[in-house]
């Protein structure tokens, strides 16, 4: 059986939450209608005999907190077993469906049951109405390392696909660099992910000890469409009939293309990586490939 009671804020303490990001806005807002409407639903509360544990109901806790208000309405379980299983379950089951977690708090709420409950991804996916196989790639997200699991926090890409590309790289020093240059880049999935597979290619051809590029790919676009044209150019060197083109209107001047790709070179997330292998799909290197060749 189960009551609803008010209880004082001060003798409930927080239970295990598998959220552990909370929107500072949605809080106040949260706040702002429990002061004017008052609470619509009760949070769920487990009596330990000292006091009360949190169930579910976080943010409404977090509200009435920020309102000042020193009771709540709570429904009153009966304590669980499995040693907080099932809790952990229904908080997991209660964050999801009232405002979605972010992958990586999901992921790690899934790997939890499995590791410290035993839990088979089957029962998993039982008990939080999820496919085994959503289950299964949220858990994946746990295998990344730290930086990156930090960066899907704050909501960046959580596909599997890319998970697993990244975790390829066996390199951590160039798996998390890597992941954080896409990050800041704001590079799509698709990019994303041709990116780890142009690093894998790397990495697998020829590895190298230092990040930097060499002299020669310094503007890596550049140098890439010379070498697919085989012409010898360089930034200081234009093709041969480039001023000539230049004159007519039909080409920019050569100074102008060579500021433009570095510009393009420089917030490139393979910049520090860039080659032959992982730059020769690049838009800019089709196009400068294109206007050498008709300046040859």
């Amino acid at each position: 059986m189960s009551a609803i009671l008010d209880i004082p804020i001060t003798k409930i303490r927080t239970g295990r939450n598998p959220r552990k990001i909370f929107n500072d806005e949605s809080l106040c807002e949260l706040a702002e209608s429990v002061k004017e409407h008052g609470l619509i639903q009760p949070i769920t509360v487990e009596s330990d005999g000292k006091g009360y544990i949190l169930v579910s109901g976080e943010r409404r806790l977090r509200a009435h907190q920020i309102a000042g208000l020193g009771t709540i309405q709570a429904v009153v379980l009966t304590s669980s077993n499995h040693n907080g299983r099932e809790r952990f379950i229904l908080s997991i089951v209660e964050n999801d469906q009232r405002e979605n977690m972010n992958g990586m708090d999901r992921g790690e709420a899934y790997q939890a049951l499995h590791d410290e409950f035993g839990m088979s991804v089957r029962e998993i996916s039982i008990k939080v109405s999820k496919a085994e196989v959503v289950v299964r790639n949220f858990m994946l997200l746990t295998k990344l390392d730290e930086p990156i699991r930090e960066m899907i926090r704050r909501g960046w890409w959580k596909d599997p696909r890319l998970a697993k590309a990244l975790l390829a790289i066996p390199d951590e020093e160039t798996r998390i660099s890597l992941a954080k240059r896409l990050h800041t880049n704001k590079v799509s999935l698709n990019g994303c992910l041709k990116a780890c597979e142009r690093t894998m290619e790397l990495l697998q051809a020829a590895p190298r000890t230092s990040g930097r590029p060499p002299a020669a790919m310094r503007t890596p676009s550049l140098s890439v469409a010379a070498t697919q044209s085989g012409m010898n150019v360089g930034e200081s060197v234009p093709p041969r009939r480039w001023d000539m083109l230049r004159q007519v209107g039909s080409v920019p001047a050569w100074g102008e293309v060579v500021i433009s790709a570095t510009e393009t070179c420089a917030v490139c997330a393979l910049k520090d990586i860039a080659s032959p292998a992982s730059c020769r799909d690049c838009g800019a290197v089709v196009i400068l490939q294109r206007l050498m060749e008709r300046a040859r």
